[in-house]
């Protein structure tokens, strides 16, 4: 078996056949030996879970059906890497969709001696594509990735980060990681960063990586998607820094506390500005919990090191948290007040 499409699947009747197709239509007859989709049911309240079985009887050579308790998508893809049986491992969310030649564009690359093959992603949004991530290293249609280079550009941007832009060897997964902590109550399933929990993981185990200057992937951007307030966001995505630091090889990289540093301010930014979209917008509650985040002990350690690495953080944030840093809870709660106003 070469190729194992690994599906999570939860609550996406609407989208999951279009999602499996995409698929289907790209693999030959004489070549359904080499190709498996795993289709997993993060136990689906809606008839997600029966389509998933009667695509399996659909395609019985090419589809496995399996279902599960509902433990979040970290939990879903690591029960569908256990059960495949492919070489190489693609990833697709089961709202989203290929591109029509993206098994062809990936097959001469699919030789055993590349480890990880990354590609470019659309954003797919009212029928219309657009660009969801770019060409950052630079190259006209493929360029060998040095491994430090690329675990850098997962700090910097999500350009390489999601599973979903990227082939790997099965190799590259450590299988028997114990994440449990990340399915726990106490995070209620990981939802932030779990993508770049197990990059990290497939980098780090990676000798040969090529980028494919190339979209073969769709993002899927739902009509009428609201922003929600995530009290855990900051909390969760912590965690997912906490066990990059475990890794030895990410604390070999050059200018890697800067690098630490700097994601850190970008996900304590991104859950201070989030906090605007709470529906009960209550100043003092809202200032709670700006000092909750403040006062912990990794924002922290690096305070001093913000000053140095600001220069690298979009212009808003480094506003926002100026204000956060210096404790001006009330002026920070008024901008963002405003800004639900505009």
């Amino acid at each position: 078996m070469l190729i194992s499409i690994i599906i999570p699947v939860y609550n996406v009747e609407k989208y999951l056949e279009q999602c499996v197709m995409s698929f289907i239509m790209q693999i030959d007859n004489n070549k359904r030996d080499d190709v498996e989709i795993i289709l997993v049911d993060d136990g689906s309240t809606d008839k997600s879970g029966r389509l998933c079985d009667e695509l399996m009887k659909k395609y019985p050579n090419i589809i496995k059906s399996f279902h599960k308790k509902n433990e979040g998508l970290l939990m879903t893809r690591r029960y569908g890497y256990k059960v495949s049986r492919g070489m190489y491992i693609i990833n697709c969310d089961s709202d989203d969709f290929v591109e029509t030649n993206l098994l062809s564009s990936l097959s001469p690359f699919l030789d055993g001696i590349n480890d990880v093959i990354i590609y470019n992603m659309y954003k797919y949004q009212e029928g219309r594509k657009s660009f969801y991530t770019k060409n950052v290293f630079g190259c006209k249609r493929k360029k060998t990735i040095l491994k430090a280079d690329c675990i850098k550009e997962l700090f910097k941007s999500y350009d390489v980060t999601s599973l979903c832009c990227k082939a790997f060897k099965r190799s590259c997964l450590e299988l028997e990681k114990d994440y449990s902590l990340f399915s726990s109550s106490i995070f209620s399933n990981l939802n932030y960063g779990e993508d770049t929990l197990q990059s990290v993981e497939v980098y780090s185990n990676a000798q040969n990586i090529v980028y494919l200057n190339e979209c073969l992937y769709n993002y899927r951007v739902q009509n009428g998607m609201t922003y929600k307030f995530r009290e855990d966001y900051y909390w969760q995505f912590k965690q997912v820094l906490l066990e990059m630091k475990k890794n030895n090889l990410l604390l070999e990289i050059d200018n890697f506390e800067d690098l630490y540093s700097e994601k850190l301010w970008e996900i304590v930014a991104r859950a201070i500005t989030q906090s605007r979209y709470k529906l009960d917008y209550n100043k003092n509650e809202n200032i709670q919990y700006l000092k909750k985040i403040r006062n912990d002990s990794e924002v922290q350690k690096y305070i001093s090191n913000f000053y140095k690495i600001r220069k690298n953080l979009k212009r808003q944030y480094i506003f926002l948290l100026t204000l956060f840093i210096k404790k001006q809870y009330t002026l920070l709660w008024f901008f963002l007040y405003l800004r639900n106003k505009v």
